[in-house]
C-alpha cells in the first residue's frame, strides 16, 4: 500500500477500478458481485479521511472534546469521504454554503468504527463513522469555498 504508479496512489487506483465496475453494463446482481471481488481484490482503504463540517459547529465542539454534526441524530453516523468523494457531498448536500471546513482524519486512529457503505442515491460507498469524531483524529483543517457558481472545487490544501 501506499506505491504511486503514474502519481496515482493505490487507493486512488482502486477508487477508478471500483467506478469502472459501478458503471459495467451488467445486470444489479452481477454488477453488485463484480464491485465486491474488485473491493476483495485492491483490499485498501484510505489512511485519511475527510469529513465536511460546518465551521460554527466544529469549533464550538473542541471545547467538549468530540464532536457530532447536526446529521448525527437523523443517521446515527457521521458522513466521511475519501479524497477522491469529496466534491461529490460538497456539491450535492452544500452547494453554495461559504461556512464550511474540511476536516482532515487519521483513518488508522477511527479504526473498526469506520464501515464502508453505499452513499444516498449512488451505489458507491462512502465511509460511515459509528462514533464522534475527537480532536486526536483531526490531522489538519482545510478550509473550503464555493466559486461563483455555488459549486465546490477541490481545495488547494487537498491537492
Amino acid at each position: 500500500p501506499g506505491v504511486a504508479v503514474d502519481g496515482f496512489s493505490d487507493v486512488e487506483l482502486a477508487a477508478c477500478a471500483e467506478r469502472a465496475a459501478l458503471a459495467a453494463f451488467l445486470s444489479d446482481e452481477e454488477r453488485d458481485a463484480l464491485v465486491e471481488q474488485v473491493r476483495r481484490g485492491w483490499n485498501v482503504h484510505p489512511a485519511r479521511l475527510f469529513h465536511l463540517a460546518v465551521r460554527e459547529r466544529w469549533e464550538a465542539s473542541r471545547r467538549l472534546g468530540s464532536y457530532l454534526p447536526s446529521e448525527w441524530d437523523a443517521d446515527g453516523f457521521i458522513h466521511l469521504s475519501g479524497r477522491h468523494q469529496l466534491l461529490t457531498p460538497a456539491n450535492r448536500f452544500y452547494r453554495g454554503r461559504t461556512d464550511l471546513v474540511v476536516l482532515v482524519l487519521d483513518g488508522h486512529y477511527l479504526g473498526d468504527a469506520v464501515v464502508w457503505e453505499r452513499g444516498t442515491g449512488t451505489l458507491e460507498r462512502f465511509p460511515h463513522l459509528y462514533a464522534a469524531i475527537t480532536p486526536e483524529a483531526v490531522l489538519g483543517e482545510v478550509a473550503i469555498a464555493p466559486g461563483r457558481d455555488g459549486s465546490f472545487l477541490l481545495p488547494a490544501g487537498l491537492r
